[in-house]
């Protein structure tokens, strides 16, 4: 059996042929029991060294490249869909595990190959960094500050969320998307954190996004690592309605706060909930009030700071909402604040904005879902074949920062808003 499934997938190697070299692909595309040798041969290497680590990432980006273009064939994609259905049915019905089991093995080379590409992309994981003790005494004392001044905050948030009632009226008189009450709230609210947490965040390809800073709406889906990401992207220059999982919704306080600010909850254990959350989202906040929309196509955090697998529903919301679709790059986040961290540790986040794609009525989910993919890709590889970490993808373009003076405010706001309010309460029981 194993003879067969590795002649099966030699064949198959074959078939997927070389590639063509678009987007910085590989012009002589490796086989999988290639890829499997240069996976060996870089982990016997030391891990510190920077030449490994660009080696490492190269190879991870060929064998991603080699997994787009297998899971592309016809019965690799039915079982895929298949598998992935009688998935979502065995976490109601335990019975439907033994049908999950019986497909794998009707379909062994198949599976077989797709395991070994998830084996392959766990040892390519990246690793977390080691700090000292001085760096994670400083980190502790960020973050108790940063937790002090975000209870000290929450009234604030409550009160700044009356506002929203004068949005309309705002809108009416001109005012656009980005310049409202709570959209800058929220920007300032965001920068504010990152300034207490020591997180400096530099953005790239601000010329990509001037057309949609200007109004006009659009779907950023961003690489999703870290709990960094929802304030790196939030703190930057596009007003974004957010788009997260229902659990998250209803944490007291902060799934308030998320719901009175008009974010938006899906429920992905109920696939007609959320696709019924997703047409409601399509004509309420994108057609009538043309606004912007983040979301992660992985669905949650990566585990391993390598991009996972892409969900369908953001590409379904893309296509019925017929907007164009910005692929967000965020570099750095996954090393300050690594799965299993309780501290968030200073440092450098870099977010470039790459090129939008436009989505016709005729898209295909799949390809969308592939262009996206490759788009972070083929900038992960241009982010570690850099010499010193730098590139000139835009050359000329401005940096992206908030005024200092602003966020010294914001930063006292939420203490001169309970000296208000403490002074007010001792008035009132006095008269």
């Amino acid at each position: 059996a194993e003879a067969a499934t590795r002649s099966q997938n030699e064949d198959r190697d074959k078939e997927i042929g070389p590639d063509d070299s678009k987007g910085g692909h590989s012009k002589a595309a490796p086989s999988l029991a290639k890829l499997e040798k240069m996976v060996d041969e870089v982990m016997i290497k030391d891990p510190g060294l920077e030449e490994t680590k660009k080696l490492k990432a190269a190879v991870y980006f060929e064998l991603e490249l080699y997994h787009m273009r297998y899971v592309a064939q016809p019965d690799v994609a039915e079982y895929c869909t298949k598998r992935r259905r009688l998935l979502r049915q065995a976490k109601k019905d335990e019975t439907k595990k033994a049908a999950v089991n019986i497909l794998d093995r009707s379909n062994a080379p198949l599976h077989a190959s797709i395991e070994k590409v998830d084996s392959l992309r766990q040892r390519l994981a990246l690793l977390p960094r080691k700090h000292s003790l001085l760096d994670i005494f400083v980190a502790f004392l960020r973050n108790i500050a940063m937790f002090t001044w975000i209870t000290c905050a929450v009234p604030l948030c409550f009160a700044v969320a009356l506002l929203r009632v004068l949005h309309p009226p705002l809108r009416k008189l001109g005012v656009k998307n980005g310049q409202l009450p709570l959209d800058l709230f929220q920007m300032y609210l965001a920068h504010t954190i990152l300034v207490i947490l020591g997180v400096t965040v530099r953005y790239k390809g601000l010329s990509r996004i001037t057309k949609f800073t200007d109004g006009n709406g659009t779907i950023g889906m961003f690489s999703h690592s870290s709990n960094l990401d929802p304030f790196v992207v939030t703190a930057g220059p596009l007003a974004f309605k957010w788009v997260g999982k229902r659990q998250l919704f209803l944490v007291p306080v902060f799934g308030w706060i998320m719901s009175l600010y008009g974010h938006i909850a899906i429920d992905r254990k109920n696939l007609q909930k959320a696709k019924d959350a997703i047409n409601n989202l399509v004509a309420g906040k994108i057609k009538r009030w043309n606004r912007s929309i983040a979301i992660s196509p992985e669905g949650t955090r990566s585990r391993s700071g390598r991009l996972m697998d892409f969900k369908k529903g953001p590409f379904h919301l893309a296509h019925n909402a017929q907007m164009p679709v910005t692929p967000i790059y965020i570099e750095g986040a996954w090393a300050l604040n690594p799965p299993g961290s309780k501290i968030i540790y200073p440092g450098n986040v870099l977010l470039e904005f790459l090129p939008a794609i436009e989505v016709g009525k005729s898209a295909n989910i799949e390809d969308l879902s592939r262009q996206v993919r490759e788009a972070m890709l083929a900038r992960t590889k241009l982010k570690e074949s850099s010499e010193d970490g730098e590139d000139d993808s835009d050359q000329g373009e401005g940096e992206f920062t908030r005024p200092a003076n602003m966020v010294k405010l914001m930063a006292a706001a939420p203490f001169i808003f309970l000296l208000i309010i403490r002074i007010l309460l001792y008035l009132l029981l006095r008269w």
